[in-house]
């Protein structure tokens, strides 16, 4: 199993409500974007509007609502003030995000051996345009390949994975 840029975050809003999770660094969207799922879980509300969503394969024009949040590591120490678009992430929920077998590869990640997301998937993207996240700090390989990175938002993750299968077992359903 392959994780592509995961990073486990504390995602929280102006009226108190917290969830942990996990986002996606992607250098290639312009813009940040949190799943419908999160943004029922967060109990968001935002100004309408219409988003054009440009890929490799097509274009479309979907409508989507603009929210703030706060997000950070999972810790809380640290956390960044920052504008949303809503859109449904389905297709994300199948990306590999690490497990508590990656957790314990690594001395630095001590702080995260006990975490259990409340939505054990990925449910954001943060985009270029938050740019200043995606500063590495430091870089740790494993011997597996598995790679972190320290960023702003505590570690991001890059490469195999030690799960032997996929834990649906702490995953939040909202339905």
């Amino acid at each position: 199993m392959l994780i592509q840029n995961a990073v486990p975050v504390r995602v929280s809003t102006t009226d108190g409500s917290i969830i942990t999770t996990f986002c996606l660094l992607d250098p290639c969207c312009s813009t940040n974007i949190v799943s419908t799922e999160l943004k029922e879980a967060l109990n968001l509300h935002g100004s309408p509007r219409t988003l054009s969503v440009d890929t490799a394969i097509g274009n479309a024009t979907m409508g989507s609502e603009l929210v703030n949040i706060n997000v950070g590591d999972v810790q809380g120490k640290n956390q960044y003030n920052i504008d949303c678009e809503v859109l449904p992430l389905t297709h994300l929920r199948d990306l590999h995000v690490p497990v508590k077998a990656d957790f314990e590869l690594f001395p630095q990640l001590k702080y995260l051996r006990g975490f259990r997301a409340d939505i054990a998937a990925v449910t954001m993207i943060i985009g270029a345009k938050s740019h200043m996240l995606f500063t590495s700090t430091e870089i740790h390989q494993a011997d597996n390949g598995l790679v972190i990175s320290r960023i702003p938002l505590g570690h991001l993750f890059f490469g195999p994975s030690s799960a032997k299968y996929r834990d649906f077992s702490s995953e939040l359903s909202l339905t």
